[in-house]
């Protein structure tokens, strides 16, 4: 403890933290939409030759469908979704199971 029987600067600090965050869901309105996360992913690459020669042939995925703006691919623990998507470098989309779709894409 430091002098003057105050609380660490640390938990402070963290206390602090909790107590912005307890605000910012008080902000927020509407329905909570319950989800749960799935084992999908999607990937997006600007060669889908390129991706199948090495996810199939080099990983071992199963192709499960193709198409000339995507690959599916089951690796067993995951499904992967590979997109054609350009030259720029995209994040990876994770994908949720959702029990009111209508809720998770309201305006």
């Amino acid at each position: 403890m430091r002098e003057g029987g105050g609380l660490p600067s640390r938990i402070l600090e963290v206390a602090h933290h909790h107590a912005e965050l307890g605000e910012l869901a008080d902000l927020l309105e509407g329905p909570r939409v319950a989800f749960r996360s799935n084992s999908e992913v999607a990937i997006h690459v600007p060669d889908l030759d390129q991706a199948e020669a090495f996810y199939v042939g080099v990983l071992g995925g199963r192709l499960v469908s193709k198409n000339e703006a995507c690959l599916e691919i089951d690796s067993g623990a995951l499904r992967l979704y590979v997109n054609r998507g350009g030259s720029a470098v995209r994040p990876f989309t994770p994908s949720f199971d959702v029990v009111e779709r209508a809720a998770v894409s309201a305006d």
